[in-house]
């Protein structure tokens, strides 16, 4: 099954029609961006995920009250393993462009479960975050850009267009020839650039990517989503999952 992350969340009401629709991840973005969050609204947000979840459990043990007991506890464990979205089943990235002790105080203050690096940032600094909660990111243009992912140590790979001058979000697509030679370097791969409800089957049956990482694609306006074209996609995406 394709993954999916949200990404440039900056508000409570896309954070829960996200998770509601079916993602996987949702991302935050302290760099420079029209999207940026700070830690308290990422702070207020997932408080509120907290509570949407528990709320959604409220409502689930309240149906099952008729029946025997027994049968109630098998239901919420299965239900609350398996299709509950909540904010535990939903991971949390934290898009940064640089290294410094701050970027490290954000991870820690904000339990952030990964760190999606955009830039140059070292394999000592890669180290303090810890490898396994590292996305590196590769800015694609040709296939050296692809390349130069080997020397780098992450749990994920994620690859964005390329275009001067702009770290990320450029809201366009790349050649996704390129993206296939990622996959023989050996670690999940995240798509990225210019995936929208219309192109997300076509980007899936030809890279069959381990994700999906949107933004602008499901955006009525920089930092606010469009609730309709979230789930649009997301349904888009398990369509193509379906069809493999």
């Amino acid at each position: 099954m394709t993954l999916v992350k949200i990404c440039g969340i900056t508000n409570i009401e896309d954070a829960i029609a996200s998770i509601d629709s079916g993602a996987d991840f949702l991302g935050f973005i302290f760099a420079e961006s029209p999207r940026r969050v700070e830690i308290g609204t990422i702070k207020e947000i997932l408080y509120a995920l907290t509570q949407h979840a528990e709320q959604g459990r409220s409502i689930r043990q309240n149906l099952t009250a008729p029946f025997d007991r027994a049968q109630d506890a098998e239901k919420n464990i299965t239900q609350n393993s398996g299709n509950s979205r909540t904010q535990n089943t939903v991971k949390t990235v934290g898009v940064f462009t640089e290294e410094s002790d701050d970027v490290l105080s954000v991870i820690d203050e904000c339990k952030l479960d990964y760190a999606q690096l955009h830039g140059d940032q070292s394999e000592d600094f890669a180290q303090k975050i810890g490898i396994d909660r590292v996305i590196r990111v590769a800015r694609v243009k040709d296939q050296e850009s692809i390349a130069g992912l080997a020397n780098r140590k992450a749990a994920y790979y994620l690859l964005d267009t390329y275009k001067k001058g702009q770290a990320g979000g450029t809201g366009e697509t790349f050649s996704w020839d390129l993206a296939l030679c990622a996959k023989s370097l050996g670690k999940p791969i995240f798509l990225s650039g210019g995936l929208k409800p219309d192109n997300i089957s076509d980007a899936i049956k030809i890279v069959r990517p381990y994700a999906v990482d949107i933004s602008s694609g499901v955006e009525i306006m920089p930092g606010k989503k469009d609730h309709n074209k979230i789930k649009e996609l997301i349904e888009n995406v398990r369509a193509a999952d379906n069809a493999s």
